[in-house]
């Protein structure tokens, strides 16, 4: 019995400190007095889906889908993509569209709220906002589709809570989860530019099955914390989470040898061994080795162990007469003891004799006594004495490194805030306020700006301003901010001012800003560039710029272009813009494009074919559809002389526009010029 004394002494440990965890101080993490502007897009592979033949997908809102050619799709429209002859396929309403190695349906515009469902999805109720792209990858089992979503952070964020965390958990404890969560994606975001994917949709990651569409605790969670990272130095912090650390986090230095994580640190955490629900197995053991409900396993481990330190056939363990563990895996304070050595008593004949038996915990013992939780033999055992036995606990449930789960609700519980427990489980980290893009590909460096600024002003520039990387006229353009918008002024010099707007941080001509509070100073008159807008004509910049079929450099090219072609633009998104030159419907990027002629060499005439049209049918109406088909349902009737926007020209049918509706009409309905009026009244008919 010579280790009962210690025993008593860890249990007695134990209970004072588990009582004292509502009273431990714990530090919020500073705020740092900056913000940074992003991305948000995240690139979600779903290898829950495990790469599958086809996939059946609904479209919410409007999308266009770009492979080999372009095709519109339509709100609740519902498409099929298969693998044939190594091809992307898409089938849409019976119709097969070969689209070649790879797919991407993109939204038309981010500012709605676009998303797509996928019948095979783990949770096919579920939608994922934004965009999916698939390719074609060759696999053991044959060519098979690779589906990545690109997902806005914060809807993405919404879909991770309610798995990583569950949404009866505790606000507090959901908030801390979102910040952590947040961080991690965006780590990983930085980490993985070279590749095609950013995260994947399983515990590999983080587990991601869409985005839920009804309001939840986890949704308020994330718009409680939106944005808010933490950062060690210059980067993103690793904000490891694990279900149940066991008492005692873990480092990242003893778990995989990196020295990068000086916060990821092994601390003592009260506040997960008070948790009732973290994860834990026991053993109780009895004093007297003949009671009839010592555990068999516990029994023969001793028997076999005895047996072969006597040399004996024979042993006989009558009694334990004390359990010490030791050997820590790594340095102190660590707790994942390694080996045990139990005091027995053994009658050898007739002869009793005391003797210490010794195991190595994780090699001899956990498997045999069914105690193991982890596969990676991480987990931390304890010994206690309760009366006439020895109970056996062993806890952990994950890698134990950073933010325990199952102690941050318990925090939450005992009333620390969602700061707290970050600031408990991260130690020395720091918040960091992010400004994200809803677009894909957004600005990805991270340029900093003055958390709080030092007024704000509304674009004057009716062609609206420039936004540009640099303070000079010739910095490269990230976006146009339109007439009328308001925006925050983080600095003022040299005619230049700092601002963000849709996620982006970059540099405008202050002359074209109405300032407010008075924050306007003398500066150097400039005059506002001209600058390419939505629905409005533009001029191609540069000799040889090609007309290409998608918004993607890869895509091929309809057609080649002039410097001062004249076009018309369409839509702008993402550096892309959708334009028409003549009768051609195509992309092209936002740089190769002007706003005025180039002074050198005005046109003199116009090529540029309008892209309106009207309805020229003999009589009655044409009938606007949401399908090109004649089985397809009727949206409106357009009636003879009605001017629509073409938006492409698919040979037997269009894809117009009509005020706030898309569809599709006959293409030989349609005709530039408006159609005479009738002199007597046609038969009423109806094409197509």
């Amino acid at each position: 019995m010579k280790h009962l004394g210690r025993c008593l002494i860890l249990l007695l440990c134990l209970l004072v400190f588990s009582y004292a965890a509502a009273e431990v101080a714990v530090d919020v993490l500073p705020t740092t007095e900056q913000v940074r502007t992003r991305s948000g897009m995240v690139r979600v592979r779903l290898d829950s889906l495990n790469q599958p033949e086809q996939l059946t997908i609904t479209l919410r809102g409007n999308y266009t889908a770009y492979g080999s050619t372009s095709l519109p799709m339509t709100d609740g429209q519902t498409v099929k993509v298969s693998v044939q002859n190594g091809e992307l396929v898409l089938t849409t309403n019976g119709q097969k569209t070969a689209m070649g190695q790879t797919l991407l349906l993109q939204r038309v515009s981010a500012d709605t709220e676009n998303c797509f469902s996928l019948k095979e999805a783990r949770m096919p109720s579920n939608t994922y906002p934004g965009d999916l792209r698939l390719t074609v990858e060759q696999t053991e089992s044959g060519r098979q589709i690779v589906p990545v979503a690109y997902v806005y952070i914060e809807d993405y964020l919404v879909g991770v809570l309610p798995y990583e965390m569950g949404s009866t958990a505790p606000t507090e404890a959901l908030k801390a989860q979102a910040v952590a969560a947040r961080t991690y994606t965006l780590s990983r975001m930085a980490a993985q530019t070279e590749s095609a994917w950013d995260v994947v949709d399983t515990t590999n990651d983080q587990v991601y099955y869409g985005t839920p569409s009804a309001g939840t605790a986890c949704t308020e969670a994330v718009q409680a914390t939106e944005g808010v990272a933490l950062t060690y130095g210059d980067t993103f912090a690793e904000t490891l989470y694990t279900a149940s650390n066991g008492g005692q986090t873990e480092s990242a230095q003893n778990a995989w040898g990196t020295t990068s994580c000086p916060y990821l640190t092994v601390k003592e955490d009260p506040f997960d061994l008070m948790n009732p629900a973290s994860a834990v197995k026991q053993l109780v053991i009895q004093i007297d080795n003949h009671a009839a409900s010592q555990p068999t396993a516990w029994k023969n481990a001793l028997e076999e162990k005895a047996c072969a330190a006597l040399n004996q056939s024979d042993a006989d363990v009558t009694s334990v007469d004390g359990i010490t563990l030791y050997a820590p895996r790594y340095a102190e304070p660590s707790c994942l003891y390694t080996m045990m050595d139990v005091d027995v008593t053994v009658l050898c004949g007739d002869t009793y004799r005391q003797m210490t038996l010794t195991f190595d915990i994780f090699e001899e013992l956990e498997a045999a006594l069914d105690l193991s939780i982890n596969a990676t033999a991480n987990e931390l055992w304890s010994v206690t004495v309760e009366g006439e036995t020895f109970v056996l606990t062993v806890r952990r449930y994950g890698h134990g490194i950073g933010m325990s789960q199952r102690g941050a609700m318990q925090m939450a519980e005992l009333g620390y805030s969602w700061e707290q427990i970050l600031g408990f489980y991260y130690e020395g980290c720091t918040q960091t306020l992010y400004v994200f893009g809803n677009q894909p590909g957004g600005d990805e460096d991270g340029t900093l700006v003055t958390s709080a600024p030092i007024t704000h002003g509304t674009v004057t520039a009716e062609s609206g301003l420039n936004l540009r990387r640099t303070p000079d006229a010739s910095g490269e353009i990230l976006c146009a901010i339109y007439w009328g918008e308001r925006v925050p002024v983080y600095s003022l010099e040299n005619g230049w001012a700092q601002v963000t707007w849709n996620g982006q941080s970059g540099y405008c001509m202050a002359a074209y800003l109405d300032l407010e509070n008075g924050a306007a100073e003398e500066m150097p008159g400039q005059q506002a560039e001209e600058t390419v807008t939505e629905n409005s004509t533009a001029y191609i910049a540069s000799d040889g710029v090609g007309l290409l079929a998608a918004p993607m450099d890869q895509a091929p090219a309809l057609l080649t272009m002039e410097e001062n072609t004249p076009v018309q633009v369409y839509l702008i998104s993402d550096g892309w813009c959708r334009i028409a030159c003549g009768e051609q419907i195509g992309y092209v990027r936002l740089e190769d494009l002007r706003a005025g002629m180039a002074e050198t060499e005005k046109a003199t005439d116009e090529t540029f074919v309008s892209s309106t049209r009207y309805v020229s049918t003999s009589g009655g109406g044409l009938n606007l559809r949401d399908q090109p088909s004649s089985e397809g349902n009727v949206l409106a009737v357009l009636e003879r002389g009605t001017e629509v926007e073409l938006v492409l020209d698919q040979g037997e049918w269009s894809f117009v526009r009509h005020e706030d509706q898309l569809g599709y009409v006959m293409s030989r309905y349609l005709n530039t010029e408006a159609p005479a009026a009738e002199t007597e009244a046609a038969p009423e008919e109806y094409a197509a």
